[in-house]
């Protein structure tokens, strides 16, 4: 799982995860400051996380992204 966090000043804070080949995984682009991306990983690699910030209305807006691995 990975999650997005925010700051008060942003209402909206949008996750993609991408796989090695390039193919998308999941996305959360909702209209709100706490994205979450559930997946299983198909193959070991390297995995893309692209975070964007649509919605900050006092620069600058801070914003941390954690990995979560389920055992």
């Amino acid at each position: 799982m990975v999650a997005g966090f925010c700051d008060q000043d942003c209402s909206d804070f949008d996750l993609a995860v991408g796989a090695p080949d390039g193919s998308s995984i999941g996305q959360d682009v909702l209209e709100d400051d706490a994205p979450i991306v559930n997946f299983q990983a198909p193959a070991s690699g390297v995995y893309t996380i692209v975070a964007s910030m649509p919605g900050c209305s006092i620069a600058p807006c801070l914003a941390a992204v954690r990995v979560y691995r389920l055992r």
